[in-house]
């Protein structure tokens, strides 16, 4: 139990210096140019010229855990961190073997964001590879939980940022 507190007392330290670490690097000229940031692990931006209206911000937004390539049982907390506690976090699940993502329960507004996140049915999905991707609106109603996105997920002028994805498989865990 102390060695998993201090796992998460990590991850969220960790985090925070990713945050702070990215937050003092400046993009290229080349890729300003482009319109797209490279130098922020973890955060990918819509391009300048497919948003010049959507007045997108150049935030990150990270996932903490769980991390690329872990295993998670049927319900798992999902923890992250956003520079802008004002937006909206909505985190989306994708069952790999279908095309689209599920909304999750809303976690509550702040820098470090968390939710409980539904991966399957009890007897469906196990030993099935699922994708996180968290995203981020000004617009709180944007999304419900239990909505259904297409995937890929399509440009919407309404999510500012959006994590890069982060792929999971489900076991059989006995309590989910």
């Amino acid at each position: 139990m102390i060695k998993m507190a201090q796992n998460s007392i990590f991850r969220v330290t960790l985090g925070f210096f990713i945050i702070l670490l990215l937050s003092c690097q400046k993009p290229s000229t080349t890729d300003v140019e482009r319109g797209v940031q490279t130098n922020k692990k973890n955060v990918t931006q819509p391009s300048a010229e497919k948003h010049a209206n959507s007045q997108a911000i150049q935030q990150p937004i990270i996932i903490i855990s769980p991390t690329d390539g872990s295993h998670v049982c049927m319900q798992a907390m999902v923890r992250g961190t956003i520079s802008d506690s004002n937006l909206q976090v909505f985190v989306l699940i994708h069952p790999m073997a279908t095309d689209r993502f599920w909304v999750q329960p809303l976690p509550e507004r702040g820098s470090n964001w968390h939710t409980y996140c539904f991966f399957g049915e009890p007897n469906r999905g196990i030993g099935e590879p699922f994708e996180i991707i968290a995203v981020a609106s000004r617009n709180r109603n944007l999304f419900r939980r239990g909505d259904t996105l297409p995937s890929p997920l399509p440009d919407n002028p309404h999510i500012l940022i959006r994590s890069s994805p982060i792929r999971v498989t489900r076991d059989p865990c006995l309590h989910s």
